[in-house]
């Protein structure tokens, strides 16, 4: 035992005193050139990994390994511009996660994970201390965000993916066992990527979504000129809805999910009925693409906004145009509805936001601080904001 511990110590020392020399080697430019130093940093953090038994100080292996191949690898190639390959070091630091944070490789972390998630017992109860537990998820977490951050950001599809073990962080976070080790309430919930599924099936840019009141589906807009339902449990598609000649620019569920309205660059709006895919109204009246609408009164009224620069509000039951409001200098983008129904705010392309009385068409406020075209807009629940 004396030996192994002399070795490791070894090891980790060599590993992260290579590494601490090897960040002081700059030359003037800022520049790391000391490549050396860093592959005998890697194959001494390998060979402490596969010294030591402590699961906490193999994944203290495993951060000096990932730093050290990230660098030498992303300098070891050059882009054409005589750059750093950073892409090619992110996915090396990428596939030595997947690798040494297996099962396989770290099976004590994927028991505590397991024993965090289903509660001790006979079966999983690898660790007696909750604490030395929470501190190998902990510690898993940290590396793993540590990795997903790692420079280029863009490059994060190839991020491996540990459902368990970021369950497990998750639901620790979320313990309230007193005089227990406490993770940090933004871990886990920000850890890898967020995408839970991937909707394919439009052949064209996607400009508009909107998901149903019960959660349970979501339609799609796009510049194939279909409005597509998808099941946001399995991901696929359910139902495909046709018969505009040009893109989908907006559209909005009402009606308890059975109906559909979408706005389009023929500067029209269609209603839809969901549970036969069929358009049963176009409203017409805007002189140019409509890119914006939204449903309130009970799904009595719809406004929409348009390339024309006017917000127009129709009665939904006969299609008919009940006001236009004038005053943006230029497309209108973006429209929300305050919660009673009586007051709107648009976004446009004169930089301003306008909050509109309802009832009378005028204009209450302009609200300006932007510096270019204002594109999207959100009213609070309780109406005294918007973003």
């Amino acid at each position: 035992r004396d030996d192994t511990a002399v070795l490791r110590n070894a090891d980790y020392k060599t590993a992260r005193n290579a590494l601490k020399h090897w960040s002081e080697s700059r030359d003037d430019m800022g520049n790391f050139m000391d490549l050396d130093t860093l592959r005998i940093a890697s194959d001494r953090s390998q060979s402490a990994f596969n010294t030591v038994c402590d699961p906490l100080h193999k994944i203290e292996s495993v951060k000096l390994l990932v730093y050290a191949e990230y660098h030498r690898v992303a300098m070891s190639c050059e882009t054409e511009d005589g750059s750093p390959d950073w892409i090619r070091g992110k996915k090396k630091a990428q596939k030595i996660l997947e690798q040494y944070f297996s099962e396989e490789q770290l099976p004590e972390l994927h028991k505590a994970a397991k024993e965090e998630l289903k509660g001790a017992n006979h079966f999983t109860r690898a660790f007696r201390d909750k604490k030395k537990r929470r501190e190998m998820l902990l510690n898993f977490n940290l590396l793993e965000r540590s990795v997903f951050t790692l420079h280029p950001l863009d490059e994060t599809f190839n991020h491996p993916k540990f459902p368990t073990l970021e369950k497990a962080v998750v639901h620790a976070c979320q313990s309230k066992t007193d005089g227990m080790m406490m993770l940090p309430a933004a871990i886990g919930h920000t850890i890898g990527p967020t995408v839970r599924a991937t909707f394919s099936g439009h052949s064209d840019a996607v400009y508009c979504c909107a998901v149903y009141a019960d959660g349970t589906r979501a339609i799609s807009g796009s510049g194939d000129s279909t409005l597509r339902v998808w099941n946001l449990s399995n991901g696929e598609e359910a139902q495909t809805l046709r018969g505009q000649s040009k893109m989908f620019s907006c559209c909005t569920v009402y009606a308890n999910g059975t109906r559909v309205i979408s706005g389009s660059w023929d500067k029209t709006l269609r209603i839809w009925d969901l549970s036969t895919g069929k358009e049963i109204q176009m409203i017409g009246g805007h002189r140019a693409s409509v890119y914006c609408c939204a449903v309130y009164a009970n799904d009595t009224r719809a406004i929409s906004g348009s390339g024309d620069k006017t917000l127009r509000v129709w009665n939904l039951s006969t299609g008919e145009e009940v006001h236009a409001l004038t005053g943006h200098g230029g497309s209108v983008h973006c429209c929300a509805v305050f919660g009673d129904g009586t007051r709107a705010i648009s976004g446009s392309g004169d930089k301003n936001l306008r909050v509109w009385d309802l009832s009378t068409a005028k204009e209450i406020h302009t609200l300006r601080g932007h510096n270019d075209t204002v594109s999207c807009c959100a009213v609070y629940a309780n109406g005294t904001r918007a973003i």
